[in-house]
């Protein structure tokens, strides 16, 4: 059981070479260049820097007009809150946007923001014990509704960035 030390060097076409010094296994083995991962990569989910598509959190990416459509329908923008704490200090985030249809959608995703504050919040002492049951509350009661924010978000972008008509 010896130690096996390998030396690499680059292989003539591209990728990296790894050699056995020891002597035991002189077959060299070729890895496949860093390109190579780059191509097996699946992209599909990744949006066209020149497209108009939005990503929300929980949908699929959707146009600025569709997004107003359904804001226009009754859909609402909201961000939920939670925060996390090791004893001295605690961090207190919020989620990114979810574009929702119901009160009851918007409950069911304040749950699971109330579960991560309830289990990562208490634990700091002060801001812990104070700003877990306010992230609690803002979640079960609908989340942070931001529905304002990002039409005045899409209409600064839009003025900023003419569509070509």
């Amino acid at each position: 059981m010896g130690e096996v030390l390998a030396s690499h060097g680059v292989h003539p076409r591209g990728g990296l070479e790894m050699a056995d010094t020891t002597g035991v296994n002189p077959v060299a083995r070729k890895l496949p260049s860093p390109s190579y991962f780059m191509s097996r990569m699946d992209t599909s989910h990744a949006i066209p820097p020149e497209s108009k598509l939005l990503r929300l959190a929980g949908n699929q990416p959707l146009f600025p007009e569709e997004i107003r459509t359904r804001v226009a329908d009754g859909a609402r923008l909201v961000r939920f809150e939670f925060c996390v704490s090791a004893l001295v200090f605690t961090i207190r985030r919020q989620s990114p946007v979810y574009l929702t249809s119901s009160w009851q959608e918007r409950y069911l995703r304040g749950i699971w923001y109330s579960l991560v504050a309830v289990l990562l919040g208490p634990w700091g002492v002060p801001w812990g014990l104070i700003w877990t049951p306010k992230a609690v509350w803002m979640n079960l009661t609908g989340g942070i509704d931001a529905t304002d924010e990002v039409l005045a978000w899409l209409d600064s972008r839009e003025q900023t960035n003419p569509s070509p008509s």
